[in-house]
């Protein structure tokens, strides 16, 4: 496995980008990195809802908004950092019942991702806006 190496992508705020930005993703790990085939999965699994995040409920699909991927391979583990040019989800500070919050988040039809996207990762996290999110998935 080559270690330090990222893809930076760009991408308008539009659903027809997205399976080939995440094939194009994919390509590039398969390359410099051994992925199982069920790593590889859930690797497809984030970054799809983290992509369909961006797109729809952060940039509302408008076509004159970004998203900006970088995806990268550190010490046997893979890292994801999307970022929309939207508002942002509240951050945990600002929701006065995190708890409530997390409840409503699993079981409305929005938010579903996230939890999703929890289930698979390593770690989770972002900025206090709410617009950018960075995650890792161990290779192994």
């Amino acid at each position: 496995m080559t270690k330090g190496l990222s893809i930076t992508m760009m991408i308008p705020a539009d659903t027809t980008y997205i399976v080939y930005t995440i094939e194009k993703i994919m390509d590039f790990l398969n390359t410099h990195a051994v992925l199982t085939e069920e790593v590889s999965f859930e690797i497809k699994v984030i970054l799809n809802e983290l992509i369909i995040n961006a797109v729809l409920h952060g940039n509302k699909e408008d076509k004159t908004k970004q998203v900006s991927i970088k995806v990268g391979i550190c010490t046997n583990q893979v890292y994801a950092i999307i970022e929309d040019e939207g508002e942002g989800l509240p951050s945990e500070k600002e929701s006065e019942n995190t708890k409530e919050f997390e409840k409503i988040l699993c079981l409305s039809e929005r938010g579903r991702g996230l939890t999703i996207i929890e289930s698979l990762c390593d770690c989770i996290k972002r900025n206090e806006k709410g617009n950018k999110v960075v995650v890792l998935k161990k290779l192994n």
